[in-house]
């Protein structure tokens, strides 16, 4: 969508998980989302990133079967210190795992546990091994159609063969493909999907992965659900009314428009 409506329920400013987070789970209770990035692709630095979340009690590890409230918030207060805002901690690790559910409940979004990693700070009070740390799965960028070029592609860094994405379950194969026949058939069949991806004049590999396939299942979700989504659109002003943000005005093809925003921005 080029041009944006003239009024919305909630307007969501940037394009990183949390926005498109936010956009979804507005769109999902039935409101009228527009989101806005100033950038030219989608994704923030979330689409560069590992794509792992923290997160107490998740379903994916039993909830309180491997973890529990207290040492949950033991270790935060043993991390953060004194600066920790115990409020907002407590509401953390109370609703961090509902809302993780609730994403994948309403989206195609789809997170992982992952039994090797520890919290970063093992030592202290309330840590724990293979419990809370999070990965978002591989994801089909075929399944986005011509809005995969609108996805920041990942970091060269994390790319091999002219962009040919590696994730955390693809290291093992790549380290074993001569030893092992499990890996050598894993490692072949991402060279041929690369090769097949580069023929049909893709410039990266659509198999999206960690960061970058966190941000395609969430556009994908939000393309569904048709949530109008503005690349190249800033954010110049906001309109106050009442005590609170009413409206904004946005900057898009060197044009400036009012979107009136009847809940949120």
């Amino acid at each position: 969508m080029r041009s944006p409506p003239d009024g919305c329920d909630v307007l969501v400013v940037g394009s990183g998980a949390a926005g498109l987070s936010t956009a979804l789970t507005a769109a999902a209770h039935g409101l009228d989302v527009v989101l806005c990035e100033h950038a030219d692709v989608l994704g923030g630095t979330t689409a560069i990133s590992g794509g792992e979340v923290w997160i107490p009690l998740n379903r994916q590890n039993g909830r309180d079967a491997a973890d529990s409230h207290d040492e949950a918030l033991d270790y935060l207060r043993a991390t953060v210190g004194p600066d920790l805002e115990e409020p907002r901690a407590q509401a953390f690790v109370r609703h961090a795992a509902e809302a993780l559910a609730f994403l994948e409940d309403h989206s195609k979004v789809e997170y992982e546990a992952l039994p090797h990693v520890v919290d970063y700070r093992s030592d202290a009070a309330g840590a724990k091994s293979g419990v809370r740390t999070l990965g978002a799965l591989p994801f089909d960028g075929r399944r986005l159609g011509r809005h995969f070029a609108s996805i920041r592609p990942p970091l060269a860094t994390g790319t091999i063969f002219g962009g040919m994405a590696i994730g955390r379950e693809d290291f093992p194969h790549l380290y074993n493909v001569t030893r092992s026949p499990r890996s050598f058939l894993h490692v072949t069949r991402m060279l041929t999907r690369h090769a097949r991806d580069r023929l049909m004049g893709h410039d990266r590999g659509t198999r999206m992965v960690m960061g970058n396939a966190l941000v395609g299942r969430l556009v994908c979700s939000l393309l569904e659900r048709r949530v109008p989504m503005l690349l190249g659109c800033k954010v110049t002003e906001l309109h106050m009314q009442d005590g609170r943000v009413n409206a904004a005005t946005l900057l898009l093809e060197g044009k400036a428009r009012r979107i009136v925003c009847q809940r949120a921005v």
